[in-house]
Parts: structure tokens; sequence; C-alpha cells
């Protein structure tokens, strides 16, 4: 690399970093024109407004500090730092607030260090990575065989072991995700990945687990985009799982509902889960 490139990089990581700040002071903008219309909600500007502001500080601050030590973490801070802005501005038009401003810190904190851990443990031994693959299929055929739906949803979530609890499926969404990544430049991994996360889909769906099985798509379809050299192979396999997932919503009723409902989630007081996952 010539010191002509060199020098060009950081300055291209400040704008990027000046450009991310601008974004969310816009967004901010944008969230307060709407405040007064929304009655007790729109009187919190102090809270929001703080927070916002130390969104801004955050991407300006991480940025600069990344680039003067030549820290990898920009990216990922950067980003953490938009998504934050974005979901706290929806937030504040909607219900619990403090709640969600208390998930974003602790999803920074539990992202950091699994970010830390992961590019630290980079290369670790096939057995992790096909240990992953078996917790996953077992979830799958827990909450196949013992899922139960919640009165009024139809959507079989739970699973009940004694006093205990949980959905399978979101544990699933985070395991897909650290799969994904122990797959990284390995092609075999990362085949075996795709299929974990289309027959991950295809359980959730047939479960009436729409959001959960739209979460994995979306994460997988931009893993499967990096994780392979060849660009026509990713396309190939992404065009095919779309293929798939529209045949899945012309054969299961409840997911071409829930997909009507994301259509205007955020003008329908109907759909407060549809908000939160936008």
């Amino acid at each position: 690399m010539n010191m002509t490139t060199r020098k060009k990089f950081p300055l291209i990581r400040y704008l990027l970093a000046v450009g991310a700040a601008g974004f969310l002071i816009l967004l901010t903008l944008l969230v307060l024109k709407q405040a007064p219309a929304l009655g007790d909600i729109g009187n919190r500007t102090t809270l929001f407004l703080g927070f916002m502001a130390a969104d801004v500080a955050f991407v300006l601050l991480t940025a600069i500090l990344s680039i003067g030590f030549n820290c990898r973490m920009q990216g990922f801070l950067t980003a953490t730092a938009i998504l934050a802005g974005i979901g706290s501005a929806y937030q504040f038009l909607f219900e619990h607030y403090s709640k969600h401003i208390t998930m974003v810190a602790g999803a920074l904190v539990v992202g950091t260090v699994v970010y830390l851990i992961m590019r630290h443990y980079s290369k670790l031994p096939d057995g992790w990575f096909y240990m992953l693959v078996g917790i996953i299929g077992a979830l799958l055929a827990i909450n196949v065989l013992f899922g139960v739906a919640p009165p009024h949803t139809g959507a079989r979530l739970w699973v009940q072991i004694g006093p205990i609890s949980f959905q399978p499926g979101e544990v699933v969404k985070v395991l897909l995700i650290l799969l994904g990544a122990l797959a990284f430049r390995n092609h075999t991994r990362s085949l075996i990945y795709c299929l974990m996360c289309l027959v991950s889909c295809g359980v959730l769906l047939l479960l009436n687990d729409m959001g959960n099985a739209v979460i994995i798509f979306g994460v997988f379809v931009l893993m499967t985009y990096l994780l392979f050299d060849n660009r026509l192979l990713s396309l190939s396999i992404i065009a095919g799982a779309l293929v798939l997932f529209v045949i899945a919503l012309q054969l299961i009723p409840h997911a071409a509902r829930r997909i009507d409902q994301w259509t205007h989630a955020m003008t329908n007081t109907a759909y407060p889960q549809q908000r939160e996952y936008i």
C-alpha cells in the first residue's frame, strides 16, 4: 500500500463518522417534529435529546479513538451507535422507552464482549462448530415436540421445563450468528451454516414464529454474501432461498398474514411487536 492510499483512509473514516453523526442529528429533528402530536410520550423531549446527544458523541468519540489507535472495532461501535439511535427514535414515539434504553445498553456490552471473544478465537476446532449445529438442531426439535402457544397467538414459541419457560427460537437466532462467524473462510462450514439457517426458518414458519424466521433469514442473506468468495455462488444461494421463502408464504397462511401486518405496522397501533422489530 503506497503512502497516498494510507493518507486517504483516515480521512474517509472521519467523513463516514461525521456522516453517521449527521444522520442521527437529522433523525432526531424528524422525530421531534412529530413530538407535539404524541401527547404524554411527546413531552419526554429532554430524555430523548439527552440520549441522542450521547449517541452522536459516542459515534464521534469512538471514530476518533479507533482511527487514532488503529482499532478495528470502529465499524462495530459506529454501527451499534447508529442502530441504538434508530431504535431510541422509534421507541420515543411509542411505549416502554426506558426499558428499551436498558436493552440497548445491555446489547452494547454483550455485543462488545462477544466480538472480542470471537475475534480472539476466530479459528476454533471443528468440534465447536459441530457442537453448535447439534445444539441448534436439538433446540428446534424441542420446540417442535414441546412448544406451546400463548392464548390468542397460535405461535408455538414457548417451552416449559419445570418452573422455567423460554423461547428456543430466540436462542437459535443467537447461535446461528455465532455459527456463521465460525464458518468464515471455510467453504464446507459455510454450506452447513446456510443449510441450518434454511432449516431453522422452515421449522419456525411451521411453528408460526414469523418474527424469528424473518430475522434469521435477513441475517442469513447478509452472512451468505460475506462467507463465500464466489459472488455467483452467494447470489445463487440467496436467490434459491428467496424462492423457498416465497413458496413458504404461499403454503403457510399465518406467515402471509404476518407479512401483511408488517406493511403497515408503524401506523397501526394493533401491532406493537412488529414496531419493535422494525
